[in-house]
């Protein structure tokens, strides 16, 4: 990966992105993807949350207001998707070294209200399959959600 191939709303894997598919119709608690939301601004999270209870093939199975209580419920929860604010980590000056390593398990989609070439660059560091831009969320966050790595 490099920071050019990061391009806001679009999977950083974007050369074999065919490759992904959309969670199935279903909504039998199998099939819903389960999502983490870890958001310093209890505003937001209350966003994403009212927004995400729209669609009934996703389940918010929690919510995380600082990092060390995200990795905390990525390890208590095992969320399929964690929707991570791109600076909470480094508001409280965790390497993305550290972030990356806590977060392994997950597939973390970042978020923020900067999508500039220097946000881009964080979200790849800290390991995150996408970078969203928080003022578009709506339209861009279910759809990011529901894609579905391929199967190993």
């Amino acid at each position: 990966l490099t920071s050019s191939s990061l391009i806001h709303g679009s999977l950083f894997r974007s050369r074999d992105s065919n490759n992904f598919k959309l969670f199935s119709l279903g909504t039998r608690e199998a099939d819903m993807c389960k999502v983490l939301i870890a958001d310093d601004s209890e505003i937001m999270r209350t966003a994403i949350r009212k927004t995400l209870e729209c669609e009934d093939r996703i389940n918010v199975i929690g919510e995380a207001s600082n990092f060390v209580e995200a990795v905390q419920k990525v390890h208590d929860l095992k969320p399929d998707v964690l929707l991570l604010d791109l600076h909470m980590a480094e508001k409280r000056n965790f390497s993305p070294d550290l972030v990356k390593s806590q977060l392994n398990n997950v597939r973390t989609l970042a978020v923020s209200f900067s999508c500039d070439s220097d946000a881009k660059a964080l979200a790849e560091s800290y390991g995150a399959l996408m970078l969203l831009n928080k003022m578009t969320l709506y339209s861009n966050m279910v759809p990011a959600i529901l894609q579905r790595p391929p199967e190993l």
